[in-house]
Order: structure tokens, then C-alpha cells, then sequence
């Protein structure tokens, strides 16, 4: 009697919240970033001149971008990588968030952009100078029509220029680095920042690295398998009496 009850009781409450992580996964997306930023909040931000297709010498803030609302467990800015040059923000905006879910990039010429910007962000790393380094290393990736892309004027920031080099070396490096026969894309979620759907150039296409299952999350998810896992057992126990 008591095997019975605990059968009964497993499946009902795993499935109740396998519901609930399910119903929590799909309110990602309909998350917005708030205070949209050009840089870390806690650091200056890097300023460098570039030239793309089509402009000759910008002025512009070199890190990644960042949100009030996403942050890490700690505390500390989740970078917001930009993926075009042909948009902009207006910062300290707030933007709807929609999934990109097949990005495509007309101002590049790797058929496999997607991927290249997806090993960037997950090999970049989280320091200033790693994200900056990365945030370049996209716009690269993005605007590479004739090599359309380059840094033209450092400001001095000889510290990011070797993090950046070094990057590039390993992105043309398979045996060392980027491998295009490797799938990076689990890794990042790509999508489209919109703060005035009537307005189509205050928007950002954005990348960021996919953040791992929380312990709670997959808990859950452990939970919610063995309960149906239990559920089937016990339905073909059922039927074989």
C-alpha cells in the first residue's frame, strides 16, 4: 500500500513541475532588457575609431553592452554582444527581447558567420579586455565584405589590441582554435533587441553566451524525468495484470 501511494504521488508531482519549468523556460522569452548600456558599468568604457563598409572612420565604445536586469548569480553584468553595425541603441532604453532563431548576416562573407561569432563569445572570456576584444571580434565577422572592417585607431589601448590580434590568430587557426567543423552554437542564444517597432534602427541584434542550467532548474528537470519514467512503469505494470 504504501509502494502504491508513493507511485501515485511521484509521477502526479514530477509532472506538476515539469509543467512549471516548461512554463518558466518559454517567459524567457518574453523577457526585456532594461538600461540598456554601451559598456560594463563598472569599467570605463573602451573607446577605439573603426572603419566597416560604408563609413571610413567612426568613433565608437568598443566593449560589450550590458543590462540592468542580467546579471550573473554574483551580481556582475552579462555581456550583450552586438552583431551589426548597421543598427543602434539609444542608451538607458529598454528593448523587447524576440528570439533570432536563424540568424543570417548580409554584410558577411562566412557562410558560417553564426558559428565563428558563437566560438567567440564562448572563448572571449568575461574580462574587460576579453569582452572588448570579442565585441571587435564579431563586428569583424559581420562586416568582413574586401576585409570592410578594421580598427584604424587604437586610443591607446595597446592591452586590448594584443587580446584582439591574438583572437583573430586563433579564429584562422582550426588545428588551435575555431574549427568550423565543430558546432558552437548551443553555447549562445542570438536575438533581437526592439525598443520602438515602428523605429527600425533603434534596434540591436544580440548575441550572449547561454547561461548553464541553474542546480534548482535541473533538479527539476531530474525530478520531472524520473516521475515519467515511474509513470510508464507502473501503467505497464498495470497492464500486464
Amino acid at each position: 500500500m504504501r509502494r502504491r501511494f508513493r507511485l501515485l504521488g511521484l509521477p502526479r508531482l514530477g509532472l506538476a513541475l515539469g509543467l512549471l519549468a516548461l512554463l518558466t523556460s518559454e517567459v524567457k522569452a518574453d523577457l526585456s532588457v532594461n538600461g540598456l548600456g554601451l559598456y560594463d558599468g563598472a569599467n570605463a568604457p573602451i573607446v577605439v575609431e573603426i572603419k566597416f563598409t560604408g563609413n571610413s572612420g567612426v568613433w565608437v565604445y568598443g566593449d560589450a553592452q550590458t543590462a540592468t536586469n542580467w546579471t550573473f548569480p554574483n551580481g556582475s553584468h552579462i555581456p550583450l554582444y552586438c552583431i551589426d553595425l548597421t543598427h543602434e541603441n539609444a542608451v538607458g532604453d529598454s528593448y523587447a527581447l524576440n528570439p533570432w532563431s536563424s540568424p543570417s548576416f548580409l554584410t558577411s562573407s562566412y557562410p558560417d558567420a553564426a558559428n565563428r561569432i558563437a566560438w567567440a563569445i564562448e572563448n572571449g572570456g568575461l574580462s574587460v579586455l576579453g569582452t572588448a576584444a570579442t565585441q571587435l571580434l564579431i563586428w569583424s565577422i559581420t562586416d568582413n565584405i574586401d576585409n570592410g572592417f578594421s580598427v584604424i585607431n587604437w586610443n591607446g589601448n595597446k592591452a586590448l589590441q594584443t587580446t584582439y590580434n591574438k583572437m583573430v590568430s586563433e579564429l584562422n587557426s582550426p588545428s588551435s582554435g575555431y574549427n568550423k567543423n565543430d558546432n558552437y552554437l548551443p553555447g549562445v542564444e542570438f536575438m533581437s533587441a526592439v525598443r520602438d517597432p515602428t523605429n527600425t534602427t533603434l534596434y540591436q541584434n544580440l548575441a550572449v553566451a547561454d547561461p548553464a542550467p541553474e542546480p534548482s532548474t535541473l533538479a527539476i528537470a531530474t525530478l520531472s524525468a524520473l516521475a515519467l519514467i515511474g509513470y510508464g512503469w507502473r501503467r505497464r505494470a498495470r497492464y500486464q495484470v
